[in-house]
Parts: structure tokens; C-alpha cells; sequence
């Protein structure tokens, strides 16, 4: 079971870095919005447009090393399997709206 689940937090980690590699290296030039961190405020301006993406971009990083470490320690510490369900769920929805939401406040407190 703990096998198990570290993969699942390796595939979601994977996706969280890859997510931020496109963020980072790999949106599209403002005004075209086809690829990005699509809010309102961050298509307003070029420099929104770019600061979001980068906020958006580490955030999904930091969320994707966080969630490749905890694989690790996964397997190492080898919890009971209702502590890990709890845990992989509760940092899943945790890193989910910090990629959502923490990106949109950063851009809202720098753009007023």
C-alpha cells in the first residue's frame, strides 16, 4: 500500500513540475492567451501577463518538489495506510488551490 501511494505522489508531482514548466518556459506572448495562468487581472497588461505565469510557475514547483519529497518519505516512514490516504488527499486539495488561488493574491497585491 505505502508503494502505492508513493507512486501516486510521484505522478502528481511530476504533473506539478511539468505544469511549471510550461508556466515558466512555455506560455504563450501576451496578447495571446492560448497557454498560461488564465485570470482576468493577469491578461490585463503584458507585465501581469508575465508576473502571473512566473508566480504560477514556481508555486506548481515548489508544490511538485514538496509532493516528489513526501513520496520519499512515504516510503521510508511507512505510515498506516489510513494516515496516508488522509495525508495524500489532504496535500493534494492543499497544493491544488495554493496553485489556484496563491498565484491570483501575489498578482492582486502587485497589480492594485
Amino acid at each position: 500500500m505505502n508503494a502505492a501511494i508513493s507512486v501516486l505522489y510521484m505522478i502528481e508531482g511530476c504533473i506539478f513540475m511539468a505544469v511549471a514548466d510550461i508556466l515558466l518556459y512555455r506560455h504563450s506572448p501576451y496578447p495571446d492567451f492560448k497557454t498560461g495562468y488564465h485570470v482576468s487581472s493577469a491578461m490585463e497588461s503584458k507585465d501581469a501577463w508575465e508576473y502571473a505565469n512566473k508566480k504560477a510557475g514556481h508555486v506548481c514547483a515548489l508544490c511538485g518538489v514538496v509532493l516528489c519529497a513526501l513520496a520519499a518519505a512515504q516510503c521510508l516512514l511507512r505510515p498506516g495506510k489510513g494516515i496516508s490516504l488522509v495525508l495524500f488527499f489532504g496535500v493534494s486539495v492543499i497544493s491544488i488551490l495554493c496553485a489556484v488561488f496563491l498565484p491570483a493574491y501575489l498578482l492582486k497585491r502587485r497589480f492594485r
